[in-house]
């Protein structure tokens, strides 16, 4: 993915690739998120209800605390995934 924060809110991502390849309009993509991210009241991903399907009720605090506990300090490599637009 790769964002510019300084854009309007609906124009910072300016491109997402899977295995290498853009996005395509129309095809069906499986995501991966919390119930929270998948919320209409977030605003952070806007997605109608039919779409969701939610499977495995963990509850996510208690399985970052399990996480945590077994893996501090944590450190974070986003492995080149991520690229923010510098200097605009």
């Amino acid at each position: 993915m790769r964002y510019d924060p300084d854009a309007p809110s609906e124009e910072r991502i300016k491109e997402v690739l899977v295995h290498g390849q853009p996005l395509e309009p129309g095809l069906l993509y499986t995501v991966a998120a919390t119930d929270w991210e998948f919320n209409e009241r977030t605003g952070y991903v806007s997605v109608s209800q039919e779409e969701v399907t939610y499977e495995v009720p963990t509850v996510l605090r208690e399985a970052m605390q399990d996480y945590l506990a077994r893996h501090s300090p944590l450190s974070v490599d986003v492995g080149g995934r991520i690229e923010k637009i510098e200097g605009r």
